[in-house]
Parts: C-alpha cells; sequence; structure tokens
C-alpha cells in the first residue's frame, strides 16, 4: 500500500530541493518511506540513525501494512544521506505543515481521539 497524500503534500517542498542536492537518493517512495519511519521511530524514542534503522526493522511488518517499502527498510547510512540532502528549511516547514493538519484535524473531536488508521495521517 503506497503512503497516502497527507504526509507527501507536506515535505513536498523539501522533496523538490532534495533532487537538485543529492540525486542519488530515491525522490518518491522511499524518501516518502525514510520520512514516516525517521518520524515514528523518533516518536518511539530513536535518538540516532541506527536507532531509527532499528525501529524499522523491529517493525517491518507493521510499517509494511500501510508504507511500500519496495526495497525493505533503509540503512542507518541511507536515512543520514536522506536527511542530509533535504532542505533544512523547507524540512521543519513540512513538519510543521504536517502537525498543524493534524491538530486541525484533532479540532472539534470530543473526548479521547486515537489515531486508528494510520494512512490518514500519514
Amino acid at each position: 500500500m503506497a503512503l497516502s497524500e497527507p504526509l507527501k503534500k507536506h515535505w513536498k517542498n523539501a522533496l523538490g530541493k532534495s533532487q537538485t542536492r543529492e540525486s542519488n537518493i530515491c525522490v518518491d517512495t522511499c524518501l516518502n518511506d525514510i520520512i514516516a519511519i525517521a518520524l515514528l521511530a523518533v516518536l518511539a524514542s530513536a535518538e540516532g540513525w541506527e536507532d531509527i534503522e532499528i525501529y524499522g526493522q523491529g517493525k517491518q511488518e507493521w510499517l509494511g501494512t500501510f508504507l511500500e517499502l519496495a526495497n525493505g527498510i533503509p540503512s542507518h547510512d541511507k536515512f543520514a544521506r536522506v536527511f542530509t540532502a533535504l532542505d533544512p528549511q523547507a524540512n521543519e516547514e513540512g513538519f510543521q505543515t504536517w502537525v498543524a493538519m493534524l491538530a486541525q484535524a484533532r479540532l472539534g473531536t470530543s473526548g479521547c481521539h486515537r489515531w486508528e488508521n494510520l494512512k490518514t495521517i500519514l
């Protein structure tokens, strides 16, 4: 299953600029997987690229339910290369607009809200 549009659209500026900064990275599917895995790993207390890779390997079956993972879980070196290639300002803006979208989606809901379907937010 492909990563849904919400995450992609918030990183589109960082994605476009990364193509010119490092041409040998996967810009579409692979990059979306990398961003999603990194976000989830950091939320689960990952502290570095190796931790992110270990998280991805440990959760690969689950991650495969909403990510493409065409090339499996990227290596820690790949995570480092990709995030280094992203335009820092555009990457920050992508994250901020994605978080704002999550907050907006939560407004108006009553009681405890659980994100049951990750495909709707990633």
